[in-house]
């Protein structure tokens, strides 16, 4: 009985291998075709695909930058300003530590911003954690109580773990401010603007074109001095110390909305 049944399955085979064989053998590859797409970019600012597309044409930064903002120019400006990143937002709890060797943390009461004549209330050597927690409208942590703190690190190659819950980020540069705000902790980072902040900032690989890369330098401090409300609307700002540090987008300021808009582009 099996024989049977499998018969009308062999015998159909057996027929349509003749067509398929023939079909196969007539079909040719087209000597060209295309591929159409699209997506869901927001439309504006610098495309880091485009830009290198464009370096690797020969473009230099200046008219990769061009060709994606309108109306806008290149001109030197000091970056010798500071800037503060927030790293963490509405904490209770935090926690630093050092896992560097010959690494030292120290921490300082209020925000003290870039002086350097204050003593620090505390100095912990490295795999030394602190950890801090709310209290009302204070901070404390060992013992100390106040509401605001000035973390800062030292020693060869030292890198400080800053934990919250869920995660935990290694930093190399800056100093990092706490602050008591609504009964939680902001945390911020300040870096130096023409390197610190640029150095952690990898958005593509550095074997990229160098016009590409600068280009996203000149963005990525463009869109830093916007912040700090330093730039005029619709100016790119090309500085003096160019590295070759990798960003996306340029946001410029509107300085009618006192806010950071995307750049328009063409």
């Amino acid at each position: 009985m099996r024989t049977f049944k499998a018969l009308p399955f062999l015998l159909c085979i057996a027929l349509l291998t003749p067509f398929l064989s023939s079909t196969g053998a007539s079909a040719e590859a087209p000597s060209a075709f295309s591929f159409t797409g699209s997506g869901y970019g927001h439309g504006v600012g610098m495309s880091q695909i485009g830009a290198k597309a464009r370096a690797l044409t020969g473009e230099s930064a200046t008219a990769i930058l061009n060709y994606y903002y309108k109306d806008v120019q290149v001109a030197p400006i000091v970056d010798t300003q500071t800037i503060r990143v927030n790293i963490g937002r509405t904490l209770k709890s935090i926690s630093f530590v050092s896992p560097t060797p010959d690494s030292m943390i120290q921490i300082f009461s209020g925000d003290i911003a870039g002086a350097q004549d204050v003593l620090p209330i505390l100095t912990l050597g490295a795999k030394k954690k602190i950890a801090f927690s709310v209290d009302g409208a204070f901070a404390v942590a060992e013992g100390l109580r106040a509401k605001a703190f000035t973390i800062r690190w030292s020693g060869p190659a030292t890198v400080i773990t800053f934990s919250q819950p869920g995660s935990a980020v290694k930093y190399k540069y800056g100093q990092i401010q706490v602050k008591v705000v609504k009964g939680a902790m902001e945390v911020t980072n300040t870096l130096a603007l023409r390197d610190e902040y640029l150095w952690g900032i990898s958005e593509v690989p550095s074997s990229w074109p160098a016009a590409a890369l600068d280009a996203q330098v000149i963005a990525s401090r463009s869109y830093a001095l916007s912040k700090l409300g330093k730039l005029i609307l619709h100016v790119i700002v090309r500085f003096i110390h160019i590295l070759p540090i990798r960003i996306l987008w340029v946001f410029l300021k509107n300085l009618n909305r006192d806010l950071v808009t995307f750049g328009k582009r063409r």
